[in-house]
């Protein structure tokens, strides 16, 4: 477990246009990338209990999630606890499984991106927790230009991930 004492260069960037998002537009990115995938539908694998998992459109690597509340919460350190914990654990239990069982013994990183402590990210910001297969490894593209190819199209990891 890694913790910063202040954001990587890419988690400011990232919020700062989420940050420019919301001054524009009024809405949170990450609540309107939620509607997005929803009426896209290809890429969900899981839309339930307040969770939402999808397998983004610019996936880094095959099998990619992201596991995010539907409800707009910034900070991951205030989630509900109790019976939405519990759901959490139980979902992404689920997800590790699933993927196990798509590619069994597979190396994977978790992620948990939340909103900074700043009284900008309130309304810009919130928490995912990214699922990230250590499939494809890094070659000179990618190195060179921070541009990762990915094999598989994100609609057919969420097809092969989904579970009833």
């Amino acid at each position: 477990l890694i913790a910063l004492p202040q954001l990587a260069p890419w988690a400011a960037s990232e919020f700062r246009r989420a940050e420019t998002h919301f001054a524009d537009h009024g809405n949170c990115a990450y609540c309107q990338l939620i509607e997005t995938e929803r009426t896209a539908g290809d890429r969900i694998v899981f839309d339930r209990d307040g969770l939402i998992a999808f397998c983004p459109y610019a996936s880094l690597q095959p099998h990619e999630v992201w596991l995010m509340p539907t409800a707009h919460e910034p900070w991951f350190e205030h989630r509900p606890q109790g019976n939405a914990a519990d759901k959490l654990a139980e979902v992404l239990h689920a997800l590790l499984v699933r993927i196990e069982q798509v590619i069994p013994r597979l190396a994977y990183n978790l992620l948990l991106r939340t909103a900074p402590w700043c009284e900008s990210a309130a309304c810009a910001g919130h928490w995912r927790i990214e699922i990230l297969p250590r499939i494809n490894s890094l070659a000179g593209l990618e190195l060179a230009t921070g541009i990762h190819i990915n094999p598989l199209s994100p609609a057919r990891a969420a097809e092969d991930l989904r579970w009833s």
